[in-house]
């Protein structure tokens, strides 16, 4: 069977999720496009059995609309409004309908699986992981109490907690708070040694797909403090690798003392990269990738 998976920004979200869904599939030809690069060459879809649309816009930005399209949903933005009480309101009925009528459909958490299965939607579930390798246990050793986070602003996001959280600990509790924002790419190097100095991550959305950073983290050995969302309600657990937290003084509460608790937050540091092995490990990964092809070829 020959694949076209189509993205939107090279080396960026929707193109590295493709290659960590398709980098180890041996039986099946799969092609890489930048969407916007090709949609205006004529017959791109007709030499390929499964035409795989990286999100919905993807789709709906298609001249064509393939009878054997896939499209992934990756995050409740795609179908729901950027509010902090998504969960409360209805879902964009045209996208849905449109959902309806497309061969698949393909989720990223069991969050969005559930929502898309009660409006009719034949839907699968893959998750996503971190490309990242998993830091020795051994070489976790906990001084100190360093906080990052890493995204983009966005309204999903929830910068303005994020930055107020930001001030109040550095003021206050006189911690290291490092923000990486926006879309410069650092090299995987950098990357890891980004992360490996810091102990805890933040994650203040109230929309999420994952995050890859939340689960990246976790590879390096980093504490999780986030809301509820997305695929951070598979992977954390709660005061054995992390914390949901539910407003600004939750987050607060629990950076300090787990600041005042270093023991405890090297325990956690170690829980985390054990709980991300046995939930998110790329052979799980591929084992998954594998089912749910092999649902479509049949």
């Amino acid at each position: 069977m020959k694949i076209l998976y189509l993205y939107d920004i090279d080396n960026w979200a929707i193109h590295n999720v493709g290659k960590l869904w398709f980098e180890n599939v041996k039986q099946h030809e799969i092609v890489f496009k930048n969407f916007f690069e090709v949609q205006d060459e004529k017959k791109i879809y007709i030499n390929f059995d499964l035409i795989w649309f990286g999100y919905i816009d993807l789709y709906l930005f298609s001249k064509e609309k393939p009878k054997n399209s896939i499209v992934s949903i990756h995050d409740p933005k795609e179908i729901f409004d950027q509010v902090p009480n998504w969960k409360k309101t209805l879902p964009n009925k045209d996208k849905i309908d449109i959902l309806r009528t497309v061969f698949k459909c393909v989720t990223i958490s069991r969050e969005l699986f559930t929502i898309l299965t009660k409006y009719g939607i034949d839907v699968e579930h893959i998750p996503t992981a971190s490309r990242l390798p998993y830091r020795d246990t051994l070489k976790v050793f906990t001084e100190k109490s360093d906080i990052t986070s890493v995204f983009q602003v966005y309204r999903r996001k929830n910068p303005d907690l994020m930055y107020s959280l930001q001030q109040k600990v550095v003021n206050e509790l006189n911690i290291k708070f490092d923000l990486k924002v926006g879309r410069d790419i650092l090299t995987r190097t950098k990357y890891i040694k980004y992360l490996d100095s810091h102990e805890i991550y933040i994650c203040t959305s109230y929309q999420e797909g994952g995050p890859i950073p939340v689960m990246d983290a976790m590879n390096r050995g980093m504490v999780i403090l986030s809301t509820p969302v997305g695929q951070v309600l598979e992977l954390v657990e709660d005061g054995v690798n992390g914390f949901f937290c539910y407003s600004f003084d939750d987050f607060y509460n629990k950076i300090q003392m787990l600041s005042e608790d270093l023991i405890l937050l090297d325990s956690m540091r170690q829980n985390a990269i054990a709980t991300i092995k046995s939930k998110r490990s790329l052979s799980i990964i591929d084992q998954k990738v594998d089912i749910v092809i092999n649902k479509f070829y049949r």
